[in-house]
């Protein structure tokens, strides 16, 4: 049984200091994410209450692609909020 390599969800929790989700409101904060191939779709950054920080979720389609390159920040308005997450997502 092969993997459907059209539709992957990938997604990562960030989370850069303590108390973070109560330093900035939910409307200021946002994922950007972008990938060299392939599609994104679905970014949502939304308060994660277990680790009080955030989470930036993302659907990835590498549309066959066997390697893509992803990249991954938080942003307040267009201010870094996170460091920058870097991956590389293979084919198996």
């Amino acid at each position: 049984m092969g993997q459907d390599r059209k539709a992957t969800g990938y997604s990562s929790s960030i989370s850069q200091e303590k108390n973070l989700r109560k330093q900035h409101r939910p409307k200021s904060v946002r994922g950007q994410v972008s990938a060299n191939k392939g599609r994104i779709d679905h970014v949502v950054a939304q308060p994660n209450s277990e680790s009080g920080g955030w989470r930036l979720s993302f659907q990835l389609a590498p549309e066959n692609e066997s390697l893509v390159e992803l990249r991954a920040q938080l942003l307040r308005n267009d201010e870094a909020l996170s460091e920058v997450w870097l991956y590389c997502s293979m084919a198996p």
